[in-house]
């Protein structure tokens, strides 16, 4: 099986009117809702598909970098294409970031040519079931994030995830009131990535250190991305406190 063509589609949904989120850094506008489709064709007739970032400078990696290394390969093993790519092109890391995308589609692909779930063309399956989150919540006041955790609740979840950046004080409230209003057996998670792209008001170490302690007393499942991904330093001194996991993506 050959690799014949690899394309990226944008998709865009435009608001009707626009949506303005005030947050601790200012004010976030968004107009619309992007994503990417992948598609990868074999000359064998079949054709992988996955997600992507939906971006331009994404699109313009897949069409002028990944697509012509892929073009013409043999399809066998993902990961040996992988390392290819990351002795090549993939030393720029942006594109070594997008091709990770992409290569869920060259597994969708072979798992077709075996005739089998895309689970076991990956290693095999582990389980048969996984526990599912509803994923929402970004710059609303804290009695509004315990709203929608509660609604998050109602439709049967048994954990959220929301995305705070209100001051440090008000996210930690936000997440006493969350607690509060879906009781002890919920599982409550932090998507801290915006604490860090606030320029000036960024929350220095000492701030996540603190929040992530007082956090922990109200039992959130884990505290996601709080500083730079590449703040190595950082996070191994927030893991040897030990208050509460860390995640990151």
């Amino acid at each position: 099986m050959k690799i014949s063509s690899v394309r990226s589609f944008l998709l865009s949904y435009p608001f009707r009117e626009p949506l303005k989120l005030a947050f601790y850094g200012g004010e976030r506008t968004i107009l619309k809702r992007d994503a990417m489709l992948i598609r990868i064709d074999a000359d064998n007739g079949l054709t992988g598909y996955a997600p992507g970032p939906g971006s331009e400078r994404a699109h313009a990696v897949i069409k002028n970098t990944i697509a012509p290394f892929l073009a013409g390969r043999a399809l066998a093993d993902p990961d040996a294409l992988r390392v290819q790519f990351l002795d090549g092109p993939g030393q720029n890391p942006d594109f070594a970031k997008v091709y990770c995308t992409v290569e869920i589609a060259l597994y969708d692909l072979v798992a077709k040519a075996m005739g089998v779930p895309l689970s076991e063309a990956v290693g095999g399956r582990v389980r048969d079931r996984i526990r599912l989150y509803g994923s929402a919540g970004m710059y609303m006041p804290p009695e509004k994030y315990a709203e929608e955790a509660a609604a998050v609740a109602d439709l049967g979840f048994r954990a959220y995830k929301m995305r705070p950046a209100l001051g440090p004080d008000e996210d930690l409230e936000t997440v006493r009131l969350m607690r509060k209003a879906v009781g002890p057996d919920f599982d409550l998670m932090v998507d801290a990535h915006t604490w860090w792209r606030m320029g000036d008001r960024s929350y220095d170490f000492p701030t996540v250190q603190r929040l992530a302690r007082e956090m922990a007393a109200y039992r959130v499942a884990w505290l996601e991305e709080p500083m730079t991904p590449d703040d190595h330093e950082a996070y191994s001194r927030l893991k040897e406190e030990d208050v509460l996991p860390l995640a990151s993506g």
